[in-house]
């Protein structure tokens, strides 16, 4: 798992590309599957679920949704791992999760 960084994920969000911005959303997926806690496993697929909104850096719409994402980073830092031997509550082993479809299909229209 890479080491989860708030200014690096910020400045992808930020990024003019935009698979720099679905990349960093992925990100937030693959913490959700290593965190031990519920509720910011939950609160990281109910935010990633949204998808990637307007691009517009400059509106105060955008600036709040990187904040957050920001601040779920910082929250995923000091949070506790699962073990190796625990299931990720977020079910992915029942199959392709909705936001995993949303990402991919955000990646191919590029």
């Amino acid at each position: 798992m890479t080491q989860p960084d708030g200014a690096h994920l910020r400045g992808q969000l930020l990024s003019a590309t935009t698979a720099e911005r679905v990349q960093a959303l992925h990100q937030l997926t693959l913490w959700a599957a290593e965190v031990a806690d519920p509720a910011l496993q939950r609160d990281l697929d109910a935010f990633v679920a949204r998808g990637l909104p307007y691009f517009a850096p400059d509106s105060l719409g955008y600036q709040a949704w990187v904040a957050k994402a920001t601040a779920l980073t910082e929250r995923v830092v000091s949070a506790p791992r699962r073990t190796a031997g625990t299931a990720a509550s977020s079910g992915s082993a029942r199959g392709p999760r909705p936001e995993r479809l949303r990402l991919a299909r955000a990646m191919a229209c590029g």
